[in-house]
């Protein structure tokens, strides 16, 4: 994650419906939920010209996803700055990404902080989370670990999976806190448990080489399946070579083609490189030179020797 944003995507999506109380709103809901998106989007336009933040707010996320009429990005902006000059969250936040993404709008790091900053304040977690990525990876000036720490222990104790993810690599390394992994382990922990595939991943790898958690292969291969099924490819592969090579796991050959099959066909090398000794051997998998040879090349052009 070289930029810092790319698993910060907080889905901008995600309407509100907490103002189901009064019945144009109720109407509103209804059709969006029916998917009635012509209705719903004429119905929150008309809560929004008179001042509705919320529908604001949600006339802006259709009008960018395309739901109701085809895309208006502009419009759309304009009216997630009309709910952000009122202190709507959702808004400020919604505005800090796009400027970070250079969606529908100009990249500029200093305008997606400016806005994060402002939603952070109201305790938004993905605000607190992608400003403090911003820090992280110096997007933006007067980056500080003390205050990268403050953002993301602010998210994490909120529920955010990767603050906690990212809070927990903090302590394991020592980078702006004090190392202490207990602490690391927990936060690790804490993000697995609402399967966030890369701690899964981290928890499987700790417990397979003995590090920051005693060596238990059986916990391994646990925790690396679950992040496995969720499509981490790391997990994959080294789930593969554990039922391939691993002393403490029972070998199974049709597991590790299995593992390393999805993990190559993402693109990873070395599984790539493996699933081809794989073919070439005959464990797993029927014998097939073709296959083999086709799986190295693939693994030689992502650099893998």
């Amino acid at each position: 994650m070289k930029s810092g944003i790319t698993q910060i995507s907080i889905a901008l999506g995600l309407l509100v419906f907490a103002c189901a109380a009064r019945g144009d709103w109720q109407d509103a809901q209804l059709a969006y939920q029916q998917r009635d998106f012509v209705t719903a989007l004429q119905a929150w336009r008309s809560l929004a010209a008179a001042g509705d933040s919320a529908a604001q707010y949600n006339a802006a996320i259709m009008l960018l996803d395309g739901l109701g009429q085809s895309r208006d990005p502009d419009t759309a902006v304009d009216l997630l700055q009309l709910a952000a000059s009122q202190g709507y969250v959702d808004a400020l936040f919604c505005l800090g990404y796009l400027h970070a993404q250079g969606r529908d709008v100009p990249r500029d790091d200093t305008r997606a902080a400016e806005w994060y900053r402002w939603a952070a304040a109201e305790d938004h977690a993905g605000a607190q989370f992608n400003l403090a990525m911003l820090y992280r990876y110096r997007r933006v000036p007067g980056w500080d670990n003390t205050e990268i720490i403050r953002l993301l222990r602010a998210a994490a104790e909120q529920g955010l999976a990767a603050a906690q993810f990212q809070l927990a690599e903090h302590y394991e390394q020592g980078r702006g806190v004090g190392r202490d992994i207990n602490t690391a382990n927990n936060w690790y922990r804490k993000a697995a448990d609402q399967h966030y595939a890369p701690a899964q991943r981290k928890l499987g790898l700790m417990f397979m080489n003995g590090t920051g958690a005693p060596k238990d292969a059986r916990m391994a291969v646990s925790w690396l399946t679950r992040a496995a099924q969720l499509n981490d490819v790391e997990a994959q592969y080294y789930l593969g070579m554990l039922y391939r090579l691993d002393k403490d796991v029972e070998r199974d050959d049709e597991l590790a083609v299995r593992w390393l099959s999805e993990a190559a066909w993402q693109g990873h090398p070395r599984a790539q490189y493996n699933l081809g000794l794989m073919y070439k051997e005959g464990l797993g998998v029927a014998q097939d030179d073709r296959e083999s040879a086709r799986w190295y090349r693939a693994a030689a052009e992502r650099g893998e020797p």
